[in-house]
């Protein structure tokens, strides 16, 4: 459980991608949640295959490291456990204040920069950084669709939802197992912050994306779109009204946009330019690496080289 702040007040909740409802997500093909109590803090443990043994690891797609933490602690529980190393990608709203070097056997290197939208008062309205055509692109979007918040838990829209994101993932060719499945949508109905806003069609719901909220701080997490919403560019009114709702209406601070799909910055890609239309900046997010076993890390990444971390599990496309 999450700690009160001061005596006699309700706990905070934990934030959503640290949540073991959250893991639960995650955990699939073998995978276990582990809660890792002196963190607040719940992971993924992943079976090592074919050559045995297991480690640990941050959800995806960020691990937010809340200030304080006892970090000797929580890397000798995992390594008790016999785990053989740590990896996560860190939240850049929320970066582990000990990614200094400071810590034997680890690995910090860049990952990806996010998209982020700081809100401003002294700006004015959001639609104030927009350029020509982001304004032009939202107005036609907003004359075609209207957005709506709806609950997550309602199985009709959670229904909906799945049947939107297998849609994209289908047009973006990802492998099935690479997707989340149903059942994950489930576990993510009880993460606590969640915010789901869908675009209404006239052929019905056509694009919907999921949002995380914490701390002033919210997160676009998923999106899924059919045909009929790349149509509307019903992905254009869905982050403008993004931006009054967390701006706005809840007060948050911050909203991240997240990064270019992949493993690597890319400014060209289509999402990264629509996601750039909607910021003010970017931030960092960075791969942090911890060997737990160095002999055994060292056994399993024999004819592994260069700066992949964990290093036995390098795609074999760039061994």
């Amino acid at each position: 459980m999450s700690k009160p702040s001061q005596p006699g007040l309700k706990p905070v909740p934990r934030h959503p991608y640290v949540q073991a409802a959250y893991a639960a997500t995650n955990a699939q093909d073998g995978r276990q949640i582990l809660d890792i109590r002196v963190w607040e803090m719940a992971v993924i443990e992943r079976p090592i295959t074919p050559n045995g043994g297991w480690d640990i690891a941050g959800s995806y797609p960020i691990t937010p490291f809340p200030t304080g933490l006892d970090i000797p602690a929580g890397l000798a529980f995992m390594a008790d456990r016999g785990a053989v190393s740590f990896t996560a990608v860190t939240d850049p709203c929320h970066p582990p204040h000990w990614a200094d070097g400071t810590i034997e056997d680890a690995h910090i290197a860049p990952f990806k920069a996010h998209f982020v939208h700081e809100f401003d008062l002294s700006r004015g309205t959001h639609e104030a950084i927009y350029d020509k055509k982001t304004r032009r692109d939202v107005r036609k979007s907003q004359r075609l669709v209207e957005v709506q918040a709806h609950d997550f838990n309602d199985p009709t829209i959670r229904s909906r939802w799945v049947a939107l994101y297998q849609q994209l993932m289908t047009r973006h060719d990802v492998a099935v197992g690479a997707q989340f499945s149903a059942a994950s949508f489930d576990a993510l109905a009880s993460v606590t912050g969640l915010h789901c806003l869908a675009a209404h069609g006239d052929a019905g719901i056509n694009a919907m994306v999921l949002f995380l909220e914490h701390d002033g701080i919210a997160y676009v997490h998923l999106a899924g779109v059919n045909h009929d919403g790349y149509r509307t560019m019903s992905q254009y009114a869905i982050y403008d009204y993004a931006l009054r709702f967390f701006g706005q209406e809840r007060g948050c601070r911050l909203l991240n946009l997240g990064g270019a799909p992949g493993h690597q910055d890319d400014p060209s890609h289509g999402l990264a330019k629509f996601k750039n239309s909607f910021a003010t900046g970017t931030m960092q997010s960075h791969i942090v690496g911890i060997v737990l076993d160095k002999k055994r890390y060292n056994e399993l990444s024999a004819g592994c080289e260069g700066d992949f971390f964990p290093r036995y599990r390098m795609p074999k496309g760039i061994r």
